[in-house]
């Protein structure tokens, strides 16, 4: 586990030790990196010159897989953001989040488990930043969005497309 900022994050990944996958953690950074032996070795040696808290050793594939489902719950998730990286920041603080999993490289971000959350607080701070929110219910179904009214035109166009016979549930109303 490394504790860097997001501007140290960016430096790494331009680097020689750009991890293969990064999580942010509640404000926690966990990386990961793949590779044969001579590989790996490269990475550990290093990484130890970045002085993490802490380095976690997979003993295989499924292991990393089984890290990485625990750090990023996405299957659980009743909310998936997208929003610019560069603006991850500032829908933070819009939204007043702290409990959340961020993938800070492609923007994604889930919110906390809270069954508090404000999906309409969620929704505005990601309109604010260029961004998107999608939500679904407790089956896992989509049951609102909100992103920009061009992109739910596109989606109406292809809904209707591929399923002509209306046979799939309807897409839920947009919030924006």
């Amino acid at each position: 586990h490394l504790s860097v900022s997001r501007r140290e994050l960016t430096r790494l990944i331009a680097s020689s030790l750009r991890p293969h996958w990064v999580i942010d953690a509640d404000g926690d950074y966990h990386m990961g990196y793949h590779g044969d032996p001579a590989a790996l070795a490269f990475y550990r040696g290093k990484v130890a010159a970045l002085e993490p808290r802490g380095v976690r050793e997979v003993a295989d594939l499924a292991d990393d897989c089984r890290h990485r489902a625990d750090l990023w719950p996405a299957m659980r998730a009743k909310c998936r953001i997208s929003v610019p990286p560069s603006r991850i920041d500032e829908f933070l603080k819009l939204a007043g989040l702290t409990a959340r999993r961020i993938d800070p490289v492609f923007g994604i971000i889930l919110p906390g488990q809270a069954p508090d959350v404000d999906s309409g607080k969620l929704a505005w701070a990601a309109r604010q930043v260029g961004g998107s929110a999608w939500f679904t219910d407790d089956s896992g179904r989509l049951s609102q969005i909100s992103i920009d009214a061009g992109a739910y035109a596109i989606l109406q166009r292809l809904k209707h497309a591929f399923d002509p016979d209306c046979s799939l549930p309807p897409l839920p109303a947009n919030l924006a």
